[in-house]
């Protein structure tokens, strides 16, 4: 039950809808980005057709004033009109940073539905925020409502977040190149990525992973504990059925005369097995009925750690149980068919 737990939290942590697609999304560690260096990043590939858009981001936590100066806590992230597109997030309301309005590099703010709900806002488009400095000039006013996404590990909630198409107070908060390719042109469109990426910055370490490998990355742990308690899993079940071939052998020879006795007086091979392994199915029902409820209790301890987590069903148990059924009667049928298959002539002359 906690092998199957534990695998079954990690397939949901793994295809989880994120609120975005982290598909085809290759991304660039680049250190102090500038708008210029972007942009001459994305000139150098404008003409590759396998580059569908070109962005980057950077981020930070930071506190700013809301209604009436009251202060919350949030992500930044410092990005351009293209980080919605590239990791096609979805508008809830409002829109995205464009070109065609030119206050928006220095005046909007783009925030996600845990902003709004943290602030206790009915209507965020319009609404005001107050960043540093404080002294007026950092008031950004919401133009847009992406719906929540999970950008980090689900072991984590959503937090509020907002973006800025901007560098950040100080100027250097690009931190991370992204651009989406189209699909199946992974091989050339790296290759071109690579290339125009060594020729623009010679100087710095070229590094790069897709979106979607960075998300298993995160969950290390689950992977590692996954094939820990499915190999413990295995050993403890292979450990059972020596034990319970064992008790079925000596059972089996213990009771020898009296399923002898049972054969001359009719008995078939067939209620011989049937009276061997139950006696044995019984113990087995026992035995789950105890460890059932302690099952349920410390799989829904461990799953309580998560804010995101797959709900425990009965269905569970009762694939659990049939798994131990199968196994357990495995273990005994071939020994309890041998005992029905036994001369009971020689049995009884002993």
């Amino acid at each position: 039950m906690g092998a199957s737990t534990i695998y079954r939290q990690y397939e949901y942590l793994t295809s989880r809808d994120l609120g975005y697609d982290p598909k085809n999304v290759v991304v660039i560690d680049k250190a102090k980005a500038s708008a210029r260096d972007v942009g001459l990043f994305r000139n150098e590939l404008s003409s590759n057709s396998d580059i569908e858009v070109v962005s980057v981001f950077g981020g930070s936590g930071i506190d700013a004033k809301i209604n009436a100066d009251s202060t919350i806590h949030f992500n930044c992230d410092f990005v351009d009109g293209n980080f919605i597109p590239v990791f096609k997030l979805e508008l809830a309301q409002g829109r995205n940073f464009s070109p065609e309005f030119h206050s928006d590099t220095t005046k909007a703010i783009i925030v996600n539905e845990a902003f709004v709900k943290e602030a206790g806002w009915d209507e965020p488009i319009g609404q005001l925020v107050k960043m540093w400095p404080f002294d007026g000039t950092g008031n950004r006013t919401v133009i847009g409502v992406v719906k929540d996404w999970n950008n980090t590990a689900l072991t984590q909630a959503i937090s509020p977040e907002a973006m800025i198409p901007d560098a950040g107070p100080f100027k250097d908060g690009y931190s991370t190149l992204a651009l989406r390719i189209r699909p199946g042109s992974e091989a050339r469109s790296l290759a071109a990525i690579e290339s125009a990426y060594k020729k623009l910055f010679p100087l710095n370490t070229y590094e790069m992973e897709f979106q979607s490998e960075g998300l298993l990355r995160l969950y290390q742990s689950e992977a590692r504990w996954k094939k820990i308690v499915f190999l413990a899993s295995i050993v403890t079940g292979i450990i059972s059925c020596i034990g319970l071939l064992g008790l079925t052998m000596i059972t089996a020879e213990r009771r020898l005369k009296e399923l002898s006795i049972r054969k001359v007086l009719g008995a078939t091979a067939q209620s011989i097995v049937v009276l061997l392994s139950g006696s044995f199915l019984r113990l087995i029902f026992v035995a789950m009925l105890v460890a059932m409820p302690l099952a349920w209790y410390l799989a829904d301890l461990w799953l309580s750690r998560y804010p995101y987590r797959f709900n425990i069903n009965w269905l569970m148990f009762v694939e659990v149980g049939m798994i131990v059924i199968a196994v357990a009667l495995t273990t005994t049928v071939w020994q309890s068919i041998r005992a029905a298959l036994h001369n009971p002539v020689g049995a009884l002359k002993d």
